[in-house]
């Protein structure tokens, strides 16, 4: 396979390149791109036999005008106020058990369902990355700190993921989502000391 021979992988790369740069520097308009990006992805994992992964993409498009909306509404909030405002807030630890359960608990139900009724490749780890990245996603729209954190474990593993699919382009941005989920990080860590 070529390395640029599939236009929606191209484009779905850029638009979720240009989405986590955005977004590590907390600009609204990155969930756009985000949008656009996802539905792209899920055309082209479903083509692969990612399925859980297809479907995740389908819940970025829906989480994306989620948060979209969540922070044009903080910045309008903001604004009204007349100040600049640390949005970005933190869960407690209780909060994160809760968390860490329901996505094991999703990840078992999702791979043992594309498992047994469907010709799913990897079923579990795919399940693994889309019930822990559903969580990061939602996470990130409200702008919770620890959302990169649970990035900093999904990225990784999809990145195997699409290796082993031959998927390059994707193998490159989950380079570069890992890292940029280092930079995400330390971007709002910055941003809740000041």
């Amino acid at each position: 396979m070529d390395f640029f021979s599939n236009p929606i992988e191209i484009v779905s790369v850029f638009c979720s390149l240009v989405f986590i740069i955005g977004a590590a520097r907390q600009k609204v308009w990155a969930w756009s791109f985000g949008i656009v990006g996802a539905f792209l992805a899920s055309i082209l994992f479903y083509e692969e036999k990612l399925y859980s992964e297809s479907y995740l993409q389908i819940l970025y498009v829906i989480l994306g005008f989620y948060g979209w909306w969540k922070w044009i509404r903080l910045k309008k909030q903001n604004e009204q106020q007349n100040e600049k405002k640390n949005t970005i807030t933190e869960l407690k630890w209780g909060i994160h058990v809760v968390l860490l359960l329901t996505g094991f608990i999703l990840t078992f139900i999702t791979g043992w369902y594309f498992k047994n009724f469907t010709q799913a490749h990897f079923p579990y780890i795919d399940a693994f990355t889309t019930s822990f990245a559903i969580i990061a996603t939602f996470l990130e729209a409200k702008k919770i700190l620890s959302c990169w954190y649970y990035w900093l474990v999904v990225n990784p593993i999809s990145l195997g993921l699409f290796i082993v699919k031959g998927l390059h382009l994707y193998s490159v941005l989950g380079i570069i989502f890992t890292l940029m989920s280092v930079y995400g990080l330390v971007s709002w860590l910055k941003s809740v000391k000041q």
